[in-house]
């Protein structure tokens, strides 16, 4: 019995010579040559067909197979996974950049302004005022990454926007820490006063690194207070019968207890 391919292959063939024949000479014969079809699943100038080819003789009307970069693949376990993440790096981000002890709620601002004046630096240029909101981390919901809730139901897209904020403020952990090493090494000693003029390199160096760096936090602020609002949109119910929906805040996961 022939293979099933080679059958098919001679069937097909005849075929085309009934409806796409194209006559032609060649050394007094007469040949019959039909073009291949675009979408045609044989290559007819070889001498075995395509359908040979085991990985697609019997697949050819199976859905293309795509390898996922995510180890289960499922809504809800990446939806798990990227509130995970988000509790991780908000808490990150608040011990770097607002508080520093939270049993005693020392915050990060307050050391700073503690440095400044240390200094000798006077006035509000560089004092990153944007930190202080630390202090009001369960009022309202436009106070930034203080107010920040989670909500069952939020949609992976909206959990990945999240994380996008967060890895923005991340990126000023270090900055931070440069305008610490600056006023440290700036610090007056006892009997020298603090009103005198910090010198100038002094001043350049920090208001270098602390402006636009307050610049970039209020941007950030800004984007955040406005997906806190859409977060809450998103989950809130259609009639008025059925109760908000409360969430968490991210204060609450990443230090339960406080």
């Amino acid at each position: 019995m022939q293979p099933k391919s080679r059958r098919r292959r001679r069937l097909l063939q005849k075929l085309w010579k009934i409806f796409n024949p194209v006559a032609s000479k060649t050394n007094g014969l007469n040949l019959v040559y039909f073009p291949k079809a675009q979408n045609c699943p044989y290559d007819f100038d070889k001498k075995e067909a395509i359908d040979d080819d085991p990985q697609s003789s019997d697949n050819i009307d199976a859905p293309p197979q795509y390898s996922s970069s995510i180890s289960d693949g499922t809504p809800a376990n990446l939806r798990n996974s990227l509130e995970a993440e988000i509790v991780h790096l908000w808490k990150k981000v608040w011990l770097g950049l607002y508080e520093i002890d939270v049993n005693e709620h020392r915050l990060r601002s307050s050391q700073l302004d503690a440095l400044y004046l240390g200094a000798g630096m006077t006035g509000y240029m560089g004092r990153l005022g944007a930190l202080k909101h630390a202090a009001y981390k369960n009022v309202g919901v436009n106070n930034e990454i203080a107010s920040l809730k989670l909500f069952d139901g939020l949609s992976i897209t909206t959990l990945q926007s999240v994380l996008e904020i967060l890895r923005a403020y991340e990126s000023e952990i270090d900055n931070l820490e440069r305008l610490y090493g600056i006023l440290r090494r700036g610090q007056r000693s006892l009997r020298q006063s603090t009103w005198i003029t910090p010198t100038d390199t002094l001043q350049r160096q920090y208001l270098a690194i602390a402006e636009p760096m307050e610049r970039r936090i209020k941007q950030y602020d800004i984007r955040m207070d406005v997906l806190n609002h859409e977060m809450r949109d998103e989950v809130m119910p259609m009639g008025d019968e059925i109760p908000a929906p409360q969430g968490q805040l991210v204060y609450e996961k990443a230090f339960p207890g406080r």
